[in-house]
């Protein structure tokens, strides 16, 4: 098919949603399709370096960007962030809504949130929206822990999905006139349905090229590894209180920390009143060369999140045969199971934060104690990660077209 690919973030040798962007493009090329791609003019010095160095591929870049002082100010805060996108979106369909007409299909895919629906939706042409999330809340026992604008956020996460899908008609219009909506996680998905009786997949927006079998060495210490931005909603605070509580029952245990963040200095405090320092580790962010060793010298991923809808970084742990300790919400929750690692259950209002920390607390002893449950979850791992490779996740989004 010839298919028009709308991708504001899309960059090689990139994470997040330049990645995602750029490896669906090669991808959906991959499969042998005539793919047009739509990005940022920001992208081009990196993506024509790239392609001069590789074997031609049959995709075609339109670059399209606003002007540089609008630039200037999306770098300033999150709000202009969102700001620069929409009208991004907006101008670049009027720019090029023209050349959707001599495609076969149009499809949408980063951003991948649902609260900025594709104007593609517009013009007679089938669209494809997503992998897309981004409805996805904090349990309200867990969000009652939370500091007071910590709560605030999240209350303010529940109103405005509400309003998305009741009042924000670009939305309705979207999700109505798409030839198919495919979501991230089940969250996602709830809630799109209220807008359409369709059959919405929910499928990773992000993949993995290659999978690593891990041997699991004797050693006597069992190391826990958590990657993520460090803000609150990831859950950093919920990992060093259950991990303070491991150690009162076994000290070969270990816990490092990759990343940065508005709540680094108060993790970091954490660890220092619970006086374990020697046992816990903070990591800064780390080249994607170097992130590959700590996949490999880690035993076990820890990714406690609130709300993810992507977490690629799930994808990647398991990639590298790191069973993975993770709530039952969001992204991860979607993607890890019993057989490569532990769901603890959050959605219940009965249920507390001292149970959460209990619960995670006996899985990381569990598996520092029972090496042979280690292996089992380390190759279910391996296995798992497989349904997660670029070809296969891209193939089961293009099944129902």
């Amino acid at each position: 098919m010839k298919i028009l690919l709308s991708a504001y973030a899309c960059e090689p040798n990139t994470g997040s949603e330049p990645n995602v962007g750029w490896n669906w493009a090669l991808g959906l090329s991959d499969l042998g399709h005539n793919v047009t791609v739509i990005t940022r003019k920001n992208n081009e010095s990196k993506i024509k370096r790239f392609l001069s160095n590789k074997k031609k591929k049959k995709i075609k870049f339109l670059y399209y960007d606003l002007p540089s002082w609008l630039q200037y100010l999306k770098k300033k805060n999150s709000f202009f962030l969102y700001i620069y996108y929409y009208l991004w979106q907006y101008l670049s369909f009027k720019n090029y809504k023209h050349i959707a007409y001599k495609h076969d299909l149009v499809h949408h895919i980063t951003f991948g949130t649902y609260r900025f629906p594709s104007f593609f939706s517009k013009i007679n042409r089938p669209l494809i929206f997503g992998p897309v999330g981004g409805a996805e809340t904090t349990p309200i026992n867990i969000i009652k822990t939370l500091s007071l604008t910590q709560q605030l956020r999240e209350y303010l996460r529940y109103i405005s999905n509400f309003i998305l899908v009741n009042f924000n008609f670009q939305l309705i219009s979207c999700v109505k006139n798409s030839y198919l909506v495919i979501s991230r996680t089940e969250e996602t998905k709830k809630v799109i349905q209220r807008l359409t009786k369709n059959y919405i997949p929910v499928i990773s927006e992000i993949g993995i090229n290659r999978s690593f079998k891990k041997k699991i060495s004797n050693s006597k210490n069992t190391n826990y590894l958590f990657v993520g931005r460090h803000i609150y909603w990831k859950g950093g605070s919920l990992v060093i209180q259950s991990f303070n509580e491991a150690l009162k029952k076994n000290k070969n245990i270990r816990l490092n920390f990759v990343g940065d963040g508005p709540q680094k200095k108060e993790w970091m405090s954490l660890v220092k009143k619970f006086k374990i320092q020697k046992f816990v580790k903070f990591h800064p962010w780390q080249k994607l060369a170097n992130m590959k060793n700590f996949y490999k010298k880690n035993d076990v991923f820890i990714f406690p999140s609130f709300h993810d809808s992507g977490a690629g970084v799930v994808n990647e742990a398991l990639s590298y045969s790191l069973p993975v300790i993770c709530l039952d919400l969001g992204a991860p929750g979607a993607k890890v199971d019993y057989k490569c690692g532990f769901l603890i259950k959050s959605k219940k209002l009965t249920l507390t934060i001292d149970f959460l920390i209990k619960q995670i607390s006996n899985k990381i002893l569990i598996l520092s104690q029972n090496k042979s449950l280690l292996k089992e979850l380390s190759n279910g791992a391996y296995i798992k990660s497989k349904s997660f490779t670029w070809k296969k996740i891209i193939k089961m989004a293009y099944k129902n077209v």
